[in-house]
C-alpha cells in the first residue's frame, strides 16, 4: 500500500468511529410517554416537557395578582406564543405550579 493509501484508509476508520459514536440509540417503548406528562390540576393544566425542560400552566382564565406575583418569584414566565406561564426550573416548578393554584402560597 502506498502511503496515500494508507492515509484514506486511516481517515475511513477514523469516519467509522464516528458515526458510531452519534449513531442514534434506540428509544424504548416507554420514553415518549415520559417525554411529557399532562395534568389537570383544579382546572388549570400543567404540562412537564421532559424533552424541552420546561413546566408549563394552562389557566382557563387570567390568574389573580397575587398568583401571577408568586408565578413570577418562583422563576415562571408568561410566554406569548404558547399562552401560557412556563419555568425551566423542572425539579421545583411542578411543586410552585400546584402552590400557584392553590392561591399563591401562603404569606
Amino acid at each position: 500500500m502506498t502511503e496515500k493509501e494508507n492515509k484514506k484508509e486511516a481517515a475511513m476508520i477514523a469516519l467509522q468511529k464516528i458515526r458510531e459514536r452519534i449513531k442514534p440509540q434506540p428509544v424504548s417503548a416507554n420514553a415518549a410517554s415520559e417525554e411529557i406528562i399532562e395534568e389537570d390540576y383544579q382546572g388549570v393544566k400543567i404540562r412537564t416537557d421532559v424533552g424541552r425542560g420546561l413546566v408549563q400552566m394552562f389557566f382557563p382564565k387570567v390568574p389573580s395578582d397575587k398568583v401571577r406575583r408568586y408565578l413570577k418569584k418562583h422563576g415562571f414566565v408568561w410566554d406569548v406564543g404558547e399562552r401560557c406561564w412556563q419555568s425551566d426550573k423542572v425539579d421545583t416548578a411542578g411543586y410552585h405550579a400546584r402552590r400557584a393554584v392553590d392561591g399563591g402560597g401562603k404569606k
